[in-house]
């Protein structure tokens, strides 16, 4: 009853979640996102907030956060064309899911020891490695995969390990 809750309907954005992954057409991006998406980690992902302060810091902030993002990326993909929107779509939906590991949801949303070592970029990209590897996806589908979650805040300036040189 003390941790802060966003104004949203989160019954409504798991649905919406839940046909994201139903759309992506790649049945091994689909098999991973529902993989990734299930148990203890989806328990999590629909309760966890996303930020500790600004950025949707309230329970089910990660939720909402990650289907926006999806949503919008959806559309701009639709607008730009030729890109791969299996790729855009379990990009958004998986870009900030090391914040699962790396913010905690106790009262207050305090970093982990993890999260302060290693960062939430870090920690996506190896969470679904490790999903890659135990449903053996092959290499080069998830290098593209992983280099959205990689590159996803821009440039190394604003934190992430690498630049982003694809359209997706």
């Amino acid at each position: 009853h003390l941790l802060p809750k966003g104004d949203f309907d989160i019954e409504a954005y798991k649905v919406k979640l839940t046909d994201f992954i139903r759309s992506v057409r790649s049945p091994l991006i689909r098999s991973l996102l529902e993989n990734i998406f299930s148990g203890a980690v989806y328990d999590k992902f629909v309760l966890n907030p996303a930020g500790t302060r600004m950025h949707h810091a309230y329970l089910g902030g990660l939720l909402q956060h990650s289907v926006d993002v999806a949503a919008l990326a959806s559309a701009m993909a639709d607008q730009i064309g030729n890109v791969d929107k299996d790729l855009v779509i379990a990009g958004a939906l998986l870009h900030d899911v090391g914040k699962l590991k790396e913010i905690s949801s106790q009262l207050g949303f305090p970093y982990t020891d993890e999260g302060r070592l290693l960062g939430h970029i870090a920690m996506s990209a190896m969470m679904v490695q490790d999903a890659a590897i135990k449903l053996k996806i092959p290499n080069a589908r998830i290098e593209q995969l992983l280099h959205i979650l990689l590159s996803h805040h821009g440039d190394n300036e604003k934190g992430s390990p690498i630049a982003c040189v694809t359209r997706e």
